[in-house]
């Protein structure tokens, strides 16, 4: 790809500097031209310019002449992304700020996830016609008992980065609910035995190559969130021992998109290690799901509402 590029690298190698010490790794960016604008010709020479040109006609009038119609784009709700939350943000206040606009939508009904999928980023369905959620995020600080620290950059993190006086040094007790998604970590601390009632801990999106052991102090914890990390396969990397210790209280288990974690035989093992519990969220790519593609080649697939979901995010949201 010509296009985009950030100076930080990509997350593993990203990752891997930082735990090794390096203090300036760069930041996540998209390898995608900002707002899907064109590959900028100016970079190139003579030659590789007009290669670039010529490639990119053929190609256009080769898709047009023996697929016409993915040249046109459908509109797709984005609560049909299924688990692929859209980057958070105040929308509804951005919303009002627009001079000369009306916003009616979702007045009286709520956003309804597709068959068989959870909506939302609590994975929660959205199908029992209750209220809409405008400003979730408002919302889910000022529920009692829950820490929204996701989304701070962090590299690191340790209990007095709780919000005082609401929850440190002396209300650790009452915390139900801790979400460190979307950062940058890749260890916990070992002091976890003072949040005694924590329910939910959300590690997605972060630099995890193996669980923290120190899970297995939070007696009381029922979903252990992990996905898009980069997790090894191995009962090491899983904690399994530690997961044990927490048998009667763990029953949601999710390492989804995970790449290393995409075997089968691991699902199979995570099942007869932890039956216990009651929902297990795995990627599994090989050996090949039944239904898993359409079309026996990608010349059998139409791509276009495929594409029309992915086309807003970029390469490093994707991750």
């Amino acid at each position: 790809s010509f296009g985009g590029g950030g100076g930080g690298g990509g997350k593993a190698s990203r990752a891997r500097r930082a735990r090794n010490g390096d203090a300036d790794v760069g930041s996540a960016s998209s390898h995608r031209p900002s707002g899907g604008a064109p590959v900028v010709l100016d970079d190139f020479d003579d030659n590789h310019r007009r290669v670039i040109v010529a490639l990119e006609e053929l190609e256009t009038r080769e898709r047009t002449k023996h697929r016409p119609h993915l040249t046109e784009r459908k509109e797709v709700p984005m609560d049909n992304h299924g688990s692929m939350e859209a980057p958070r943000r105040n929308e509804e206040a951005e919303m009002k700020d627009r001079p000369g606009e009306c916003d009616m939508s979702d007045e009286d009904e709520a956003p309804a996830a597709l068959d068989g999928e959870e909506g939302g980023a609590d994975g929660q369905s959205r199908l029992d016609g209750g209220a809409p959620e405008a400003n979730e995020d408002v919302e889910r600080k000022d529920r009692p008992g829950e820490c929204d620290m996701s989304e701070r950059s962090l590299r690191s993190f340790a209990l007095s980065d709780l919000p005082a006086p609401r929850f440190y040094p002396n209300e650790l007790a009452s915390l139900t609910v801790l979400d460190l998604s979307r950062n940058e970590l890749w260890t916990l601390p070992d002091d976890l035995t003072t949040l005694p009632n924590l329910e939910i801990l959300d590690l997605s999106r972060n630099w995890f190559r193996d669980l923290p052991s120190s899970v297995r102090h939070l007696t009381k914890l029922r979903a252990l969130r992990a996905s898009h990390n980069m997790l090894r396969p191995t009962p090491e990397s899983l904690q399994f021992e530690a997961l044990h210790e927490l048998n009667t209280s763990l029953r949601e288990f999710d390492i989804a998109f995970n790449r290393k974690c995409g075997h089968r035989r691991l699902s199979d093992l995570i099942k007869t290690e932890l039956p216990f519990l009651d929902v297990l969220k795995i990627t599994i790519c090989y050996p090949r799901p039944d239904g898993a593609f359409v079309g026996d080649s990608a010349a059998d697939r139409d791509p276009t509402l495929l594409r029309s979901q992915l086309e807003p995010w970029s390469t490093t949201a994707l991750r």
